[in-house]
């Protein structure tokens, strides 16, 4: 149950969550080190732990046109962006731009979204994104591309998903807004439950938050190693 990543502030904040959602009486243990939850972060080296790689594209769009140098952790993002254009060329018929063969084999980008839907979280990840941005994926694509750098030490921004990130650490970390509500409109924890075991009341189902979601959000808020910001879901 100890730490030495953090220090007391986030290794309590830690222990709430795994209390609150999970009834665990064992508290997370810090080191005797400065660290802080913070309302805003602002720092050279900042790292963003989403859940979605939508949220990724859109942060990471943002922050080039804030003039940052910008990385992905765990693989090159070249070959992630290569991806979402390829999707976005399918998207608009420009089939003849496509360069990668998988994407090149659909007949359309419907019949992409179909195959997707059922076999390939993460090629529909990439259509969801293409659909919300629509024509504006190549600009904000090149953006990212111009924006971005190879050595994960030159970023001012590093982006990971919650997946990627298990076991990794970072000193300033931002907890993206894309993770599961854990509360009520009260303000009142959601009970934990599985869509194979959800949680009734007076026999009829109820709003909850599934485990694996609270799991997912005490990995991305235990990276940090100094500062952490949780931002509110979206």
């Amino acid at each position: 149950t100890r730490s030495f990543r953090f220090g007391k502030n986030i290794a309590q904040a830690a222990s709430t969550v795994l209390k609150t959602f999970f009834g665990e009486t064992r508290p997370v243990l810090g080191l005797d080190k400065p660290d802080a939850i913070v309302p805003n972060l602002n720092a050279d080296e900042l790292t963003y732990v989403c859940r979605t790689n939508a949220t990724i594209f859109e942060q990471g769009a943002f922050a080039a046109q804030q003039g940052q140098k910008i990385a992905l952790a765990a693989r090159r993002f070249e070959q992630f962006l290569e991806e979402i254009l390829d999707t976005y060329y399918l998207y608009a018929g420009q089939v003849s731009k496509i360069r990668d063969k998988r994407i090149a084999r659909f007949r359309d980008f419907k019949t992409l979204l179909e195959f997707a839907s059922l076999i390939d979280p993460e090629l529909e990840s990439k259509a969801q994104i293409v659909m919300k941005h629509g024509n504006r994926v190549p600009t904000m694509v090149r953006d990212i591309q111009n924006a971005s750098v190879v050595m994960v030490e030159e970023a001012d921004v590093l982006l990971t998903t919650c997946h990627k990130a298990k076991g990794m650490e970072w000193e300033n970390v931002v907890v993206a807004g894309d993770f599961a509500d854990l509360f009520d409109n009260t303000g009142t924890p959601l009970p934990v439950g599985t869509s194979a075991d959800p949680p009734t009341q007076n026999g009829k189902p109820i709003r909850f938050v599934e485990k694996d979601e609270v799991n997912l959000i005490y990995v991305a808020m235990t990276r940090s190693m100094a500062n952490l910001m949780i931002r509110s879901p979206d």
